[in-house]
């Protein structure tokens, strides 16, 4: 019984270190997800401000094509006559 308690005794110096190693692991692992948070939220609105300027060039370019497509029409009406 005696060696089994001096052989315990013995192993309290890694338990503290393996505690102290699992305790900052942990820590670590909470601040690693709170930057993954951070990241996905700061894509998300990078994605939809994207998404925005995407449309609004999207109907730019079909103004565009409409005022081009009745100049078209126009030059061809007076090169006609």
């Amino acid at each position: 019984m005696e060696s089994i308690v001096n052989e315990s005794v013995k192993q309290v110096p890694a338990m503290c270190i393996m505690v102290f190693i699992v305790v900052h692991f942990i820590r670590y692992i909470g601040k690693r997800d709170e930057l993954l948070r951070e990241i996905e939220r700061d894509c998300h609105e990078v994605q939809k401000e994207s998404n925005r300027c995407i449309s609004r060039n999207s109907e730019a370019f079909g103004e565009i094509k409409s005022v081009m497509t009745n100049t078209t029409q126009v030059l061809q009406d007076i090169s006609g006559r």
